[in-house]
């Protein structure tokens, strides 16, 4: 029996992933989770420990001369590396428990400073488009425009100020080995990826080995025969506040012969209002995204990671309006596989939802796509929950010995 500290990101795709690892490993170890309060109702009712986590989100300091439209990346990195090193001021507590082992969110930097600290090995969850260091620099302007908007920027002058943002912050966190990539996808000794190696965009994306869970579908769930129903599935996630985009969304999509349901987070009650006479449209506050997806046949989202697979999982094609960090890679792996569309929210208008809704939905080869990624993901999702389970088991357990030798 091993200890296990897990560092979670406090994004709810990633807790809810990260939590159900820390399940399955519970069974035959001694875990304990770093998670914010707001999500440990995720731990209830199981065997692993809950720690209050110290994470603060991004802290602002001194100017140091940056462009304007780089300075939210240089922000989001120093908070994460102010957050390693609080952790690392106050480590009697991490060492009192004795951990054989670190497993953390690929956004949780500090947990992978935390194992380098203590010598033990570490393991990333990565809930996301996995990035290797030559894609980063390779197709900087990509895997940045969630952070720096607008992407006008030359790609020789956005890698020169990324580079000159990665030196402060190393001489001011005495930190040599530390990049700007480690924030947005730390990679680690194992990798966790909840997807199939053939739906990964960047092909060489780990540089180190990984264990392929698949989408993680509640206990004993199987993707069966269901019937579809011409239904579109509405949802950007559960932090970001996008009440015009969401309307422009149901409008464009409010008149065709299609059932609609929105997760409108806060704007429930007042788009419930709005659209109340549209029988078609149902809202609510947060609805049950996999029930939803399974019988839909179209997604209009963000294009977070977890919302895409399970997307394709479920045989639903996809029109994605990116907004933050990953979502623009999402967005373009779904459009260049053939999955469905992009659109970008400044190009965003309710004719051209509708628009692109009717063509997605109405397009065979999409369908057909669509079919064969489901395809894939099934060979690693529809596993039992079980062997799921020992799979996981044998994998930390054959890193930890390779690391003892």
């Amino acid at each position: 029996m091993a200890n296990i500290i897990i560092f979670s990101f406090p994004y709810y795709g990633h807790v809810n992933y990260l939590t159900k690892v820390a399940k399955m490993l519970s069974k035959e170890n001694q875990v304990y989770m770093d998670i914010d309060k707001k999500y440990s109702y995720m731990l209830e009712g199981t065997n692993v420990h809950i720690l209050e986590t110290k994470f603060q989100g991004d802290t602002k300091t001194e100017d140091v001369g940056l462009k304007k439209q780089l300075e939210s990346v240089f922000y989001f990195a120093d908070g994460l590396l102010a957050c390693a090193e609080s952790y690392l001021r106050d480590m009697d507590y991490i060492k009192k428990l004795e951990p054989d082992c670190i497993i953390l969110d690929s956004m949780a930097y500090w947990g992978k400073k935390i194992a380098v600290n203590l010598q033990v090995p570490y393991i990333s969850s990565v809930t996301m488009q996995p990035i290797g260091k030559e894609d980063f620099s390779k197709d900087l302007k990509l895997v940045l425009q969630g952070y720096i908007g607008d992407t006008s920027i030359s790609e020789k002058s956005l890698k020169r100020e990324i580079r000159m943002y990665e030196v402060i912050l190393q001489k001011k966190y005495q930190d040599e080995a530390f990049y700007i990539l480690d924030c947005i996808c730390a990679n680690g000794m194992l990798n966790i990826l909840y997807t199939a190696p053939e739906l990964i965009y960047y092909k060489n994306a780990q540089e180190n080995s990984c264990l392929f869970l698949g989408i993680l579908l509640p206990e004993k769930t199987k993707m069966g025969n269901r019937t579809k129903e011409k239904g579109i599935y509405i949802s950007f996630g559960t932090i970001l506040r996008l009440k015009e985009l969401i309307v422009k969304c149901i409008d464009g999509v409010k008149d065709l012969a299609c059932t609609v349901y929105v997760s409108a987070g806060e704007y429930e009650e007042e788009l419930r209002n709005k659209y109340k006479s549209y029988p078609n449209i149902n809202i609510g506050k947060f609805l049950k995204q996999l029930d939803l997806i399974e019988k839909c046949s179209l997604c209009i989202c963000h294009g977070g990671q977890n919302t895409v697979m399970e997307s394709l999982y479920y045989e639903v094609p996809l029109l994605i309006i990116p907004q933050v960090n990953d979502e623009f890679i999402n967005a373009e792996f779904v459009k260049e596989r053939g999955y469905g569309e992009k659109i970008l929210s400044k190009e965003v208008t309710s004719e051209l939802i509708k628009k692109k809704s009717i063509e997605i939905m109405e397009s065979r080869d999409i369908k057909e796509k669509v079919g064969n990624a489901s395809k894939q993901l099934r060979v690693y999702s529809n596993q039992e929950y079980r062997m799921k389970q020992e799979e996981l088991c044998k994998a930390v357990k054959l890193l930890l010995n390779k690391e003892r030798r």
